[in-house]
């Protein structure tokens, strides 16, 4: 494995790019092979980077392209996974240290150090974004309201600001009637979500809204948001508990 540092930008702002190289010896040829870049906070290690290569077959060498913000902490970086698969779909995730959860059916881990590379950065985020707990609303409505039957559209608006990264993303919770928990993710937008910085003043309270169709067939009776958790741009996350707070109605006659 070959780590190697360049220099990037976005709309005039810096960014950097670790390059990852690492040899594949496959007689039925590679369609994909991805690499995974971490820090080596185990406190901090949803941080990173992820990358679907591309593959050479003359040189027989796999690359990915990891980026790095400025808004990430610098210090060393690790390599510690990587996968591949072959034209027949066969697949295999390598961890070059054991992770601290469970490994996957393809996974394997090796007895060999990860490739490490020393990463500075100047404005480091390492605060979670606020959650505004005070406006939080949901409307909700049958989509048929002349004939309900469960089928429910849900609105939640809520409002996030950061101090430097920006708002990315949300997980939200509901809980149905029987105490069953059903989730939905949100993020800031198709284009937004994969931009390296932040459109706008991250700073500013910004107001966001999730539409979530419920099916046909959903429980009727008191519905309510259990749970939100929030991340920045920079991988920090802020979780709030709602339950019994957050309610709204769902029912054969009528949904409020």
């Amino acid at each position: 494995m070959k780590l190697s540092l360049s220099d990037a930008e976005e709309n005039g702002r810096p960014y950097q790019i670790v390059t990852a190289s690492w040899l594949i010896l496959e007689e039925n040829g590679i369609d994909n092979a991805a690499a995974a870049l971490n820090d080596q906070d185990s406190e901090t290690y949803s941080r990173g980077a992820w990358d679907w290569g591309s593959f050479d077959e003359q040189t027989e060498r796999a690359t990915a392209s990891l980026i790095v913000p400025d808004y990430y902490v610098g210090g060393m970086w690790e390599v510690n996974y990587i996968f591949m698969q072959d034209m027949a779909l066969n697949g295999r995730g390598v961890y070059f240290t054991r992770p601290d959860h469970a490994l996957g059916e393809e996974d394997i881990v090796t007895d060999e150090n990860p490739a490490t590379i020393e990463i500075k950065t100047k404005n480091p985020d390492t605060t979670p974004p606020i959650l505004d707990l005070n406006r939080i609303t949901i409307a909700a409505e049958p989509t048929n309201p002349t004939a309900p039957n469960g089928e429910t559209k849900v609105d939640i608006t809520f409002r996030v600001k950061d101090d430097i990264s920006g708002y990315n993303s949300a997980d939200l919770w509901l809980r149905d009637p029987q105490g069953v928990e059903h989730f939905n993710g949100h993020w800031i937008s198709n284009e937004e979500f994969y931009k390296v910085y932040f459109t706008g003043d991250p700073t500013a309270w910004a107001t966001y809204k999730q539409t979530i169709i419920l099916p046909v067939g959903s429980a009727s009776g008191t519905w309510g948001l259990s749970e939100m958790v929030v991340y920045d741009k920079a991988h920090n996350m802020f979780r709030a508990d709602f339950t019994e707070i957050v309610r709204f109605e769902v029912d054969s006659a009528s949904a409020k």
